[in-house]
């Protein structure tokens, strides 16, 4: 989906980059098709990086994305990246799914459906062209990732597991 958006913007934001720092079992798939659209300098694949490298990753991004699915796997999971990128003070152009809309919602983050290459395009148009929206999206974000702290969500998961231990 984003080497695709990119190809598309490729003409309208020439300056337009996708850095994918990481590994799996797509990125030799990814690295082909980038280069098959002709977008061998608009995309870098950085590969695997030690976790106290990525803030500095981060700091040097303008937005952070999350291109997963829709399946049975993706439904049910969060993606840290997107809790990352949040807490960079990125935006964050993120698949609308049903596990990362119980905790994040449209005030926070810029939703695309799954697998829409348009969808994806015009979010991005939207971060480039709304610094206003941007910064409210910022602010909201910040918000929310205090109510989200290990230390509240660990007194829930204690709570719940002793109303289970004792029913």
């Amino acid at each position: 989906v984003a080497v695709e958006a990119i190809h598309q913007l490729r003409t309208e934001m020439p300056d337009l980059q996708l850095v994918v720092a990481g590994e799996g079992p797509h990125l030799s798939s990814l690295q082909r098709h980038a280069h098959d659209l002709a977008l061998d300098d608009r995309v870098r694949l950085l590969g695997l990086h030690p976790p106290e490298e990525i803030a500095s990753l981060l700091t040097a991004s303008d937005l952070g994305i999350s291109c997963h699915g829709n399946d049975e796997f993706w439904r049910l999971c969060f993606p840290s990246k997107v809790v990352e990128a949040l807490a960079a003070g990125l935006p964050v152009i993120s698949s609308r799914t049903h596990t990362i809309e119980r905790y994040l919602d449209d005030s926070v983050l810029f939703f695309f459906r799954p697998g829409d290459v348009d969808g994806f395009v015009d979010q991005v148009r939207t971060v480039r062209r709304r610094p206003e929206l941007v910064e409210a999206k910022r602010k909201a974000a910040a918000i929310r990732l205090a109510e989200l702290n290990w230390d509240r969500e660990k007194t829930k998961l204690l709570e719940i597991l002793s109303r289970v231990a004792n029913s």
